[in-house]
Parts: C-alpha cells; structure tokens; sequence
C-alpha cells in the first residue's frame, strides 16, 4: 500500500513542477501587473505542497514545520 502512496506522491511533484513552469511563464509574460503577482502568489503556494509532499516521501517531520 505504502508504494501506492509513493507513486502517488511522485506524480504530484512531477504535475506540480509542470504548474509551476507553466506560471512562471505567466509571471514573465502576464499582460498586466495582477497576473504577474497572482502567478508569484502561485508558486509560492505550489513549493509549499512541494515541500510538504517531498516530507511525506522522506518520512522527515521537520519539513512539515517548514510548511506551517
């Protein structure tokens, strides 16, 4: 079951880095300034599951500290 999680797991952090590029080139490229700090709030949000997702693989409790 625990390698179900894994795949799992590894899966988000491949689909959350393809959001992550995908609104970096908005935050470069957004028409108008809202884009741009919306697209930054974004991937300040996106690394933050990252982190917490990279903890659960890891199994290190300290990164969920990070998080919070």
């Amino acid at each position: 079951m625990e390698m179900g999680y894994d795949i799992v797991f590894k899966i988000a952090i491949v689909a959350l880095t393809m959001m992550v590029i995908a609104v970096l080139v908005r935050a470069i490229k957004g028409p108008r300034i809202a884009d741009r700090i919306m697209a930054i709030n974004m991937i300040g949000t996106m690394t933050t599951s990252m982190i917490l997702i990279v903890g659960l693989l890891l199994d290190e409790t300290w990164l969920y500290d990070m998080v919070v």
